[in-house]
């Protein structure tokens, strides 16, 4: 008696991250770290210091590497998970055939 060959859901790869979206989303983080780091900044200290400038560039520059690295691990995450699902979908269509 033959069996019949399930059918099997077609996978769906998640969307790449898009240059568009997250450009502006992250020069808004970068402005605000910097607005941060300006309001914040004591009166009396001089801003002719290397820690000014270290947290002037580094807080938005750190800021945006986190969310951006969240975002791209989440995204990596669902790609290798539809992937996976492929692979294991095509090797029980492999095997039904055999």
């Amino acid at each position: 008696m033959l069996w019949p060959i399930p059918t099997m859901l077609k996978t769906e790869h998640p969307k790449s991250i898009s240059w568009r979206a997250w450009l502006p989303t992250l020069v808004a983080i970068a402005s605000s770290a910097v607005g941060a780091v300006l309001l914040l900044w004591p009166h009396n200290k001089s801003i002719n210091t290397a820690t000014f400038w270290v947290l002037l560039i580094g807080a938005p520059l750190v800021a945006c590497c986190l969310v951006f690295g969240v975002a791209l691990d989440c995204w990596e995450s669902a790609k290798v998970q539809a992937e996976e699902q492929e692979n294991e979908q095509d090797r029980l269509v492999a095997l039904w055939r055999s």
